[in-house]
Parts: C-alpha cells; structure tokens; sequence
C-alpha cells in the first residue's frame, strides 16, 4: 500500500489516512460506537438511518418522503412497515421502495427473479385446497373443499 503524503490535504489521501486508521483501529471504533448508542439512545435511530440510507445513495429526507409517500405500509404486502427495509435491484442498486422485513426477505428467497416468482405464485394458486382433489371413502372424486380436512 501506498503511504499518503503527510503535506498533502487532497481529499484522497485524506481518505486513505481515514480508512488506514480505522483498519488499524477497528476494535477500539466498535466498542466506542457501542458505548455512544447505548449513551445516546435518542440519536441512535437517527444515526442508523443516517448509515442506512447513505448505503444506497439516498438522503434521510428523500427516505422521509418516500415513507409518506407508501403511507408507512409496505410496498408489498401492504402492512404497517414496523423495521423498514429499503429494497434496491442488487444489479443497478437502484432503489425500488420501502418494504416490511419479511417481503423483503421474501424477494431475496426469490433472487429478485420474477420467473421464479411467478412459478412460486402459480405453484400456491395450484396448491390451494380449492384447486386439491380428494377420494372419498366411497372412491368417488371430490372437488368441493366439503370433504378437504
């Protein structure tokens, strides 16, 4: 690795002397972070947000609107956000909207691939027991959901 010049206040080498710090500090960085939220509880959901939405190139108030904008419910499924993700296409790293952990681990089971989704939905809708059929007692077929348990 090349060493940054001492004289120099370019904004590279001022991030190669950051970032070497920290390599060579990381352990007293993680235990200061730690001691700073538990400190400071009221700014800790506010610096996380700050982190998270840094990570995919938005702004806390784009984030704002874009949470007033889904009226605090998930793009997906519709409920209440609770822990909001910010879901993002893994190949552009465009920011497709705020979801509820549990659609966004959903699309993540998927691969974001919509064929795959598609054959998981075809795959329910067949599954269902209004699509089963069942064999009586009798041996006559059933496909009322009368004799489905």
């Amino acid at each position: 690795m090349m060493k940054p010049c001492i004289k120099c206040d370019c904004k590279d080498c001022s991030k190669a002397i950051q970032k070497a710090w920290y390599q060579s500090n990381k352990k007293y960085m993680s235990e200061y972070k730690k001691t700073w939220l538990l400190e400071h509880p009221s700014r800790s959901k506010e610096f996380d947000l700050q982190v998270r939405v840094k990570r995919y190139g938005l702004s806390v108030e784009s984030f704002q609107q874009m949470y007033i904008s889904q009226e605090g419910l998930c793009a997906i499924c519709g409920r209440d956000l609770g822990r909001t993700d910010i879901d993002h296409d893994h190949t552009s790293g465009v920011v497709r909207g705020l979801l509820c952990h549990t659609c966004n681990i959903g699309l993540g089971a998927f691969q974001d691939n919509p064929d795959i989704l598609s054959r998981a939905i075809q795959y329910l809708i067949s599954s269902s027991p209004e699509q089963q059929v069942k064999v009586t007692t009798e041996g006559a077929v059933c496909t009322t959901t009368c004799c489905l348990p």
